[in-house]
């Protein structure tokens, strides 16, 4: 998209991709999506394409900047995305209407500018924030 500016990428190494899968990356943009891009080789050459991309955050009405975005450790299916709207949210990217989780109106003071999936334990990820905290999270628990 011209108009956004990509301000995030994470690979899906944090799954444990096998073949049926390949590797995949999933991006934020500044005009509030998210986007899933799936990369393979044809001919030789690296390709990426864009399989999915979603309105993830907003603010007021109006796009909000998704500071950041990873995969979550454990899960073929899940995406975090983190932004200016002070929210921290869970995707599944099968069904991306609507969040399947959302942390944001107690937790965060301002933006969510960081996401970090634990590398050795599925379901806990770690978030910071404008508001100079860092948070750990198990998704099974919220």
């Amino acid at each position: 998209d011209g108009a956004s500016i990509c301000l995030a990428l994470a690979w899906n190494d944090v799954v444990n991709a096998d073949e049926e899968d390949g590797d995949r990356i999933v991006a934020s943009y500044s005009n509030g999506a998210v986007a899933l891009h799936d990369v393979g080789e044809v001919n030789g050459s690296i390709h990426v394409n864009e399989s999915i991309r979603w309105k993830a955050h907003s603010m007021f009405g109006c796009p909000s900047e998704v500071w950041t975005c990873s995969f979550l450790r454990g899960s073929r299916s899940v995406v975090l995305s983190g932004a200016d709207d002070c929210t921290l949210k869970l995707w599944d990217i099968r069904e991306t209407q609507r969040p399947v989780n959302k942390i944001g109106e107690e937790e965060f003071e301002a933006g969510v500018t960081a996401i970090s999936p634990q590398p050795s334990l599925d379901h806990i990820f770690a978030a910071g924030s404008y508001d100079e905290h860092v948070r750990i999270f198990d998704d099974r628990k919220l």
